[in-house]
């Protein structure tokens, strides 16, 4: 795969579920009436900035730099080159697979 193919840029910010929907039929509208789009830049938003940040760790923050310089890397892979001891330790788990079982 080509150096250009690669995503440069990711938005990551707060924001509201309703106005995600918004956001998507005001394109969706844009396309169905043949209006020529600019490139999409790819985006995440939570709901709280407290979600963002329990998401955003140091170390999740540290795997993406990584992925960054090297983009022809899996994120797999780059966890495994930076830390070959690791236990998945960027996978998020939600909160039920994190509680101990009974």
């Amino acid at each position: 795969m080509r150096m250009e193919n690669y995503m440069k840029r990711i938005e990551i910010g707060v924001g509201s579920l309703k106005g995600g929907l918004r956001e998507f039929a005001r394109v969706w509208r844009r396309a169905a009436a043949g209006d020529r789009l600019p490139e999409a830049t790819p985006k995440v938003h939570f709901g709280s900035l407290a979600q963002l940040l329990s998401m955003l760790t140091p170390k999740r923050l540290e795997l993406l730099d990584t992925v960054a310089r090297k983009p022809e890397c899996s994120i797999f892979a780059a966890e495994l080159a930076r830390s070959p001891s690791s236990s998945n330790s960027w996978v998020p788990r939600s909160p039920a697979s994190s509680k101990p079982h009974s």
